[in-house]
C-alpha cells in the first residue's frame, strides 16, 4: 500500500563555524603572508648558497681584488 502523506524533508541545522567570517579570513591572510614571508626567505637562502658555490667559496676576504 502507498501512503497518501508526503514526508517532511529533514530539516538541516545550520553550519556552526566558531567564529565570524572576517575572523576566519583573517587567520587565512596571515597563513597566507607567512607561507610567503618563509617562501622568500628560503628563495633567498638558496640564491646565496648558490652563489657561493658558483663563485666557489671565494669571498672579500679570500680576494684581494674583490672589494667589499
Amino acid at each position: 500500500m502507498v501512503s497518501d502523506e508526503i514526508a517532511e524533508p529533514p530539516r538541516l541545522e545550520p553550519m556552526k563555524w566558531g567564529g565570524s567570517e572576517r575572523e576566519e579570513i583573517r587567520k587565512r591572510v596571515a597563513t597566507f603572508k607567512a607561507n610567503q614571508q618563509r617562501f622568500t626567505r628560503e628563495r633567498e637562502d638558496y640564491a646565496v648558497s648558490t652563489l657561493t658555490r658558483a663563485q666557489g667559496g671565494i669571498t672579500a676576504q679570500d680576494d684581494p681584488k674583490r672589494t667589499a
